[in-house]
């Protein structure tokens, strides 16, 4: 889900200590922008709520006042839900999980520092390293078509019957954990071979390749040795390649 939070810095603060990332603090004019996002958070301006439904009937809009009265007159406006200050990270947690148009269920997931996979603002249980690293390299290959072979020589350090095998377990208690947790939809089986379903997921690593380079602070999915030399050799040295092409 994507997030504008207008003029509120505690609900920005909130929304971190949940795990979103990718959110967008506005202190100006977004209107432009809101058919490409799910839920805006507004502060005591029913002019600007009545604005955001001509402008998209199907954005979710939480309101955020100190008087129970201003939250009523929200209300008819048809926001998705209020927050009556002061207000905790739960109550903010609350309203994501209860939206009126659709659910607060698109994973986040973090690549940059420790790897990790947020629902809903809580990184999901992945028990085993191995489930969660074979998960982070079909995340890191964006979308391409991995086989057990490669995933193999990655994650066991050889490709041979023994480590597919393996492979082929690690696969299946990952699809158990994924399931568990909503997700089953993220992974897709072609053939014999993987990869991660991106039009269903949000990760900051895909909003550095588009541009938000100051993600970057020097640490990606640091558990996981392979990580990042992939990344800086097939991702960064792209990125710098094709910067000094546009710069000439």
């Amino acid at each position: 889900m994507k997030i504008i939070v207008v003029k509120n810095e505690d609900v920005s603060r909130m929304l971190s200590e949940l795990g979103f990332r990718n959110f967008l603090y506005q202190d100006d004019t977004f209107l432009d922008i809101l058919l490409e996002r799910d839920i805006v958070f507004v502060e005591e301006d029913i002019e600007l709520v009545k604005k955001i439904n001509e402008v998209n009937r199907l954005i979710n809009i939480v309101y955020i006042s100190k008087n129970k009265d201003n939250c009523y007159e929200a209300i008819q406006q048809r926001v998705s839900g209020y927050l009556l200050k002061p207000f905790t990270k739960e109550d903010v947690k609350w309203e994501l999980e209860h939206l009126r148009h659709g659910k607060m269920l698109r994973p986040f997931i973090k690549c940059f520092g420790k790897f990790n996979i947020f629902i809903n603002g809580e990184a999901a249980p992945v028990k085993r390293k191995k489930c969660k690293e074979l998960f982070a390299y079909l995340v890191l290959r964006k979308g391409e078509i991995v086989s057990p072979g490669e995933l193999a020589v990655v994650l066991l350090g050889e490709d041979t019957e023994k480590t597919r095998n393996n492979i082929f377990v690690i696969k299946h208690d990952l699809l158990k954990t994924l399931k568990e947790n909503g997700m089953r939809h993220l992974f897709e089986e072609v053939g014999r071979e993987y990869r991660v379903k991106l039009d269903d997921i949000e990760c900051d690593f895909y909003d550095y390749l588009e541009g938000n380079e100051a993600l970057y602070k020097g640490d990606f999915m640091t558990e996981f040795s392979w990580a990042k030399p992939i990344f800086e050799k097939e991702y960064m040295l792209k990125r710098n390649n094709y910067r000094d092409i546009i710069n000439e």
